[in-house]
């Protein structure tokens, strides 16, 4: 997703929609997700390797978000707060809805909850201008009226 997405996508967009494309796989066959997610809660092994996994794909996001916010000003610690913070909303959300019993009439609950991470995260360089631009193009306007 990441070598595929737009430059000028925000990151924060790009980066929840690759984390949505996990959700699917696990909606796909949520009976199976939710008996995957009942073993690796109770058998230990498979919990050690469910931490596993999830710390991989934290450092995983972290070097795609690297490679994104190379060159900017504290771009490696925005790399490290924007993955770290992405990977632990969606495990918050994903594992919610498993154990919520994997129902499909609750899946768009779920993604909303996990969504909710892009008001939380450093914000785009790019998106920060606009705004600036528009609060005084307003306040321009308010003066004229």
């Amino acid at each position: 997703m990441f070598d595929t997405a737009h430059p000028t996508e925000p990151t924060a967009a790009l980066t929840v929609r690759a984390g949505e494309t996990v959700f699917d796989l696990y909606a796909d066959d949520p009976e199976l997700s939710v008996e995957r997610f009942r073993l690796t809660h109770d058998v230990p092994a498979l919990r050690d390797r469910e931490s596993a996994r999830v710390d991989h794909y934290r450092r995983l996001f972290t070097r795609r978000l690297g490679e994104r916010f190379a060159g900017e000003p504290d771009g490696e610690l925005r790399a490290a707060v924007t993955g770290a913070a992405v990977v632990a909303a969606h495990n918050l959300a994903l594992r919610g809805w498993l154990a919520d019993g994997g129902r499909p009439d609750r899946l768009d609950d779920y993604r909303a909850r996990f969504r909710k991470v892009i008001d939380l995260l450093p914000g785009e360089p790019a998106l920060h201008d606009v705004t600036g631009r528009l609060e005084a193009a307003v306040a321009r306007l308010e003066r004229h009226a």
